[in-house]
């Protein structure tokens, strides 16, 4: 099993639920190694968009660094991260 990360593009509704409507890998047609690799290339990416750079934990994802928006009401709307992907290479 071998691991890639990606970059991608994530918009949250109204009720919280996240929607990924952009991979790196569809989008950019890159992908990285290790997640640092991943994470420079998502700093090049956030920068002049008016993204806050944080780091976060969600559920049994390990702290990881993120880039958001946020909406009127203080919700996340809009959120650039780094997946993991894992696959086999038959």
């Amino acid at each position: 099993m071998k691991t890639i990360f990606i970059v991608i593009l994530m918009t949250v509704w109204a009720n919280g639920e996240p929607e990924i409507i952009q991979y790196g890998t569809n989008v950019l047609n890159e992908s990285y190694d290790t997640r640092r690799e991943c994470e420079e290339r998502l700093i090049v990416l956030a920068k002049g968009q008016d993204l806050i750079q944080e780091k976060a934990i969600s559920g049994i994802v390990r702290k990881n660094l993120v880039f958001r928006a946020y909406g009127d009401d203080d919700r996340i709307n809009l959120e650039y991260s780094c997946l993991a992907v894992n696959f086999k290479i038959f």
